[in-house]
């Protein structure tokens, strides 16, 4: 069951079962084990787990929908509190959950000092705390997992295939928030293939992930006589955004348009021949390995590494149907992800 609190600006309780008699032949023992693993399981519906996020549009929705679809599944309790990317917002909000006791939380936000205020009060509260899509300033602050994909390696592609196939290109970065570690990771990387001699940058726009100010933002640079070949989206609001706005100058066709998402938005577009690329990220599936993850530790069950980025993938035209993952996954999904928080390796 999920609660969601729109904001504006404990303990953790582990039950260890113990193995009732090492010297008991082995099928009694597998029935004592099979005992134990739902007992664990239905002790997980006791637990309330609390999550921080900026609001429950486009990406986050997706989250939303695949964080709970593996909490649903074992009935743990799920409260988002909502904090549209407001830092006090986000401190505010892990304050809270404290005074609630939650179980886990899980944030994301804006500013890597933030995040490292979130996981200090968390720690010091006892409170096993992950971090998402965020990244964490050195300091005392600790998470037990932190999660994202790996937005300069995907700035790093971006660059690869545009030095490739267009080499010598004038390339546009319509980002998403200004010192956002997502956008500012994959701005780097996408300034480095410049710097190599790959192509040409002309300027980085941030956008705030909407796609009304990413079309003016375009329609003014292109009016004010602005050079583009290639342009690089960090969402797919940005790729429809920079899309309208090709299509009113009636430069659809001489423009290439890259989306780093793979949303149903990009989808839409690749079916009408809309969108030239993407670098496709589920971010579904993405939190059905967020939520896996949680549930191991509450269990005593230590991450796999410290760290995670989820593999992305390329996607044209011609492949993405069987090349992506969507961002729409269901609850088919949840053994996928339950493998990788084990693991570490993606199978689908």
């Amino acid at each position: 069951m999920k609660k969601v609190i729109i904001w504006l600006s404990a303990v953790l309780l582990i039950v260890a079962f113990t193995g009732v008699g090492c010297n008991k032949e082995a099928a009694e023992t597998e029935v004592v084990k099979a005992e134990e693993t739902v007992k664990e399981v239905k002790e997980l519906k006791d637990l309330k787990v609390g999550y921080v996020m900026p609001y429950l549009q486009g990406w986050f929705g997706y989250w939303d929908q695949g964080w709970n679809l593996v909490m649903d599944k074992y009935g743990v309790e799920t409260e988002t509190i909502l904090t549209n990317w407001d830092p006090e917002a986000e401190l505010q909000a892990v304050r809270d959950f404290i005074t609630m006791g939650v179980d886990a939380l899980s944030v994301e936000s804006g500013n890597p000092d933030t995040a490292q205020i979130m996981c200090k009060l968390a720690n010091d509260a006892g409170i096993p705390i992950l971090i998402d899509s965020s990244s964490l300033a050195p300091g005392p602050g600790k998470a037990f997992f932190d999660i994202s994909f790996d937005y300069g390696a995907m700035g790093a592609l971006a660059g690869e295939k545009i030095t490739e196939m267009w080499p010598g290109a004038k390339v546009l970065h319509m980002a998403g928030i200004a010192g956002f570690p997502p956008t500012e990771d994959q701005d780097a990387s996408l300034r480095a293939g410049a710097e190599a001699g790959g192509y040409e940058y002309v300027g980085t726009e941030y956008t705030g992930y909407d796609i009304q100010v990413t079309k003016t933002i375009l329609q003014d640079l292109l009016s004010a006589g602005k050079e583009i070949d290639v342009i690089l989206c960090g969402a797919q609001e940005m790729a429809e955004g920079s899309i309208e706005a090709l299509k009113s100058f009636d430069i659809l066709d001489d423009v290439i348009v890259i989306s780093v998402n793979y949303g149903p938005l990009d989808i839409e577009n690749f079916e009408q021949g809309e969108l030239d690329y993407a670098i496709g990220q589920s971010v579904g599936l993405h939190a059905m390995v967020a939520a896996a993850v949680t549930l191991n530790y509450i269990q005593g069950i230590e991450p796999f590494a410290p760290v995670a980025h989820l593999p992305f993938q390329w996607l044209t035209p011609e492949n993405h149907k069987e090349e992506g993952i969507t961002w729409d996954v269901d609850a088919s999904w949840i053994d996928t992800a339950e493998k990788y928080a084990k693991t570490g390796i993606l199978e689908y």
